[in-house]
């Protein structure tokens, strides 16, 4: 377990033994943050559940400015001091940039007043509903199913809603409760919008639906219903990046190799 991108790339995770914790993949890592882009520059973060602290110290080696970790564990709070030393020692900065709060993650949330620009949220699958009111859909076979959680507990169980056309997928719909995050909660459209995009590059073929209440919008750029779908991702990518700027050459090259 590395970090796999930035100043500290190649840095190695210490991990503690035990089912408890199971950080994020390198591959998700690398996909979560290649969508962030340089969103990521200059932002502060906040790292729920930090476990190993493998989401803060990909934001740190990458270019974030601050941020802040929560994690109780004390297996992990170890793992995590540890990480974070070798970490910016790696990247050349001040371990001051982050701190550590070993505290439950719900009581460390009701007593927070700081803003962030990021928030990563990976906690324990068990502990996911307990942080806000979740609607989970699946779709298998035609037939479109569908269960709701509210503050850890299951609202209703998981029913046949319809039937559909669709042969497959999976909906996960997000509210963050007020009570444990608080009245302001605010989301940024344009992150929203830059990273969904991102997203779409790296999954070519797949079509995102995005759609977004217009109150929350504050840039003329961005619209409240769009559909992402680029048959060529990456080298769409490529293409859409580099329209009116002048190229040393003709044509672009793209790619792709599979790795054993």
């Amino acid at each position: 377990m590395r970090i796999s991108g930035g100043k500290a790339k190649g840095i190695p995770l210490h991990v503690p033994k035990g089912e408890y914790i199971r950080p994020a993949t390198e591959v998700n890592r690398e996909r979560l943050f290649s969508s962030l882009g340089e969103s990521i520059i200059q932002a502060s973060f906040l790292d729920l559940f930090a476990g190993t602290g493998s989401y803060g110290l990909e934001a740190i080696s990458r270019g974030a400015q601050n941020g802040v970790f929560v994690e109780n564990n004390r297996k992990a709070q170890s793992s995590l001091k540890n990480n974070l030393g070798n970490g910016c020692k790696s990247a050349r900065l001040n371990p001051s940039c982050a701190s550590i709060q070993c505290r439950d993650v719900m009581e460390f949330l009701k007593n927070e007043n700081q803003s962030f620009d990021l928030i990563f949220l990976d906690p324990p699958y068990p502990l996911f509903p307990k942080i806000g009111n979740l609607l989970f859909e699946v779709i298998r076979e035609k037939k479109l199913y569908r269960q709701e959680y509210s503050k850890g507990l299951s609202k209703t169980t998981l029913s046949k809603i319809s039937e559909t056309n669709k042969i497959n997928g999976t909906k996960i719909l997000f509210c963050p409760d007020k009570e444990i995050f608080g009245e302001n909660v605010s989301f940024s459209a344009k992150t929203l919008f830059s990273i969904v995009k991102n997203k779409a590059y790296l999954s070519p073929g797949v079509k995102i639906y995005w759609k977004c209440n217009e109150k929350i919008i504050n840039d003329e750029k961005i619209p409240s219903d769009h559909i992402f779908h680029y048959e060529n991702g990456i080298q769409q990518m490529l293409t859409d990046k580099i329209t009116n700027i002048p190229l040393l050459f003709g044509t672009q090259y793209y790619d792709k190799v599979e790795i054993d």
